[in-house]
């Protein structure tokens, strides 16, 4: 089976657990994005920013790797009450569910500064995201990737932008992750 069609398969699945929701949720077009760009990059640190469908899709990509890469991936929320629900999604289906935290205990661990490859950044809300910019900007490795869902908002992007712009990133508007509520992510690479 071509992986797209499994992540639409996976996407199908997380749609019928735990009230998730289509106009909330990461999208399938970004979910697909994702694991492509996973699937290109290679990497071996991945940080997860906000756990759901994103958590699905990298947890798998990371089981379907282990043998070769072993990525190492860690996956954080803000809140309490959905880090468990998904770590629970992620052991139903027999995915890794090693390394969940909530964001501020993450945020205590050690040699977290300038680790990951790879990030996905689709914490709460926007707000809080911007609140956070300098240490989410902080986690990444020189020349790794962050992908950021909801760019489709403009005073996120307004605010973003032009941050990352002024740390060094190139942003990349993905727009093959546009879906039928107008959202999409962006690329920013250092």
């Amino acid at each position: 089976m071509p992986k797209n069609k499994n992540i639409e398969k996976l996407y199908k699945w997380f749609l019928s657990k735990n009230g998730r929701k289509e106009s909330t949720s990461v999208s399938l077009q970004s979910g697909i994005y994702l694991f492509n760009k996973l699937e290109e990059l290679k990497p071996k640190f991945i940080l997860d920013m906000g756990s759901g469908f994103s958590t699905l899709v990298i947890r798998t990509w990371q089981q379907e790797n282990f043998n070769s890469l072993d990525p190492l991936c860690y996956t954080t929320d803000l809140d309490p009450a959905w880090l468990p629900v998904t770590k629970a999604e992620v052991e139903e289906l027999g995915l890794n569910a090693d390394n969940f935290y909530l964001q501020s205990d993450f945020g205590k661990l050690k040699d977290t500064e300038a680790k990951f490859d790879f990030m996905f950044v689709d914490l709460a809300g926007r707000k809080e995201r911007m609140e956070k910019k300098d240490l989410i900007v902080s986690y990444l490795k020189p020349n790794g990737v962050m992908a950021l869902d909801d760019w489709h908002r403009s005073n996120y992007r307004c605010v973003m932008g032009p941050y990352l712009e002024s740390q060094g990133f190139t942003v990349i508007e993905r727009w093959e992750t546009l879906d039928r509520f107008s959202r999409f992510m962006v690329e920013a690479v250092k």
